[in-house]
């Protein structure tokens, strides 16, 4: 069970009523939140729980954002191998 469930499901028969649902239709609410990948009320949202909802959303745009930051980390690697493949073609000759 995720954590997102979890505090839906404590939200429903939590003892203490601050901390329930005032109505039925904030639980049904906060469940059609999770279902389209959005922020639930059932819990404070914490940052990383924010971006991840932010990543399952927007995928096409996490995908780009990765390649274009990992680009550079791969073309340092491919220079760095081409600078030892050269320097050991120098030693022996």
């Amino acid at each position: 069970m995720t954590a997102c469930r979890e505090n839906q499901g404590l939200g429903e028969v939590e003892k203490d009523w601050t901390h329930r649902y005032e109505t039925v239709s904030s639980l049904v609410a906060d469940i059609k939140r999770h279902l389209l990948d959005e922020p639930v009320t059932a819990a404070a949202p914490t940052f990383g729980y924010q971006l991840k909802k932010i990543a399952r959303r927007k995928k096409y745009y996490t995908g780009d954002a990765s390649i274009v930051a990992g680009s550079p980390i791969v073309v340092a690697l491919f220079s760095l191998f081409q600078a030892s493949k050269a320097k050991q073609a120098e030693a022996i000759t």
